[in-house]
C-alpha cells in the first residue's frame, strides 16, 4: 500500500496587471503547489511559478487580463520553534502595517525597494 499525504504545500505569489487602472499596484495571493519536493522548490522555481499561474489564471483568464508574475515562494520556513508556515493574510497584514494600502497593494504610496521583499511574519516587518 502506498501512503499519499493529503497535505499540499502552499506558496505566496506576487503579480501585477499592466494597465492604467492598476499602475503601481501589486496583488499578493496564495496557491497550492502540486509538487511535494520541498528541497527543490527555490523561490521563483519553475514548479512554483506554474502553480501560481494556474491559480492566477482561475480568476484572470476569463476576463482576458494579462499579468506579470513577479515572485513566488513557499510559505514554510525553519525557525527556532521548528518548521513554521505563513499565509497571504499575514503578508497582507505586514504590508498594511508598513503603510502599503490593501487589496491590490498600492506600491506608489510606499514603494517596495528593489526586488520582492522577504517576509517572515514572526518579525512583522518587510526585509529587502
Amino acid at each position: 500500500m502506498k501512503f499519499t499525504s493529503s497535505l499540499k504545500l502552499k506558496l505566496i505569489y506576487v503579480f501585477r496587471i499592466n494597465d492604467a487602472a492598476h499602475r503601481g499596484c501589486l496583488k499578493v495571493g496564495e496557491a497550492t503547489c502540486d509538487n511535494d519536493n520541498v528541497f527543490g522548490l527555490a523561490p521563483n522555481s519553475k514548479a512554483l511559478n506554474e502553480s501560481a499561474k494556474k491559480r492566477i489564471n482561475q480568476y484572470t483568464q476569463t476576463a482576458g487580463i494579462a499579468y506579470d508574475l513577479l515572485y513566488t515562494e513557499l510559505t514554510i520556513y525553519n525557525s527556532r520553534k521548528g518548521l513554521c508556515s505563513f499565509n497571504d493574510k499575514e503578508v497582507h497584514s505586514v504590508l498594511e502595517r508598513s503603510g502599503i494600502r490593501k487589496k491590490i497593494f498600492d506600491t506608489e504610496t510606499k514603494p517596495m525597494s528593489g526586488s520582492s521583499p522577504t517576509l517572515k511574519p514572526s518579525s512583522g516587518q518587510l526585509q529587502p
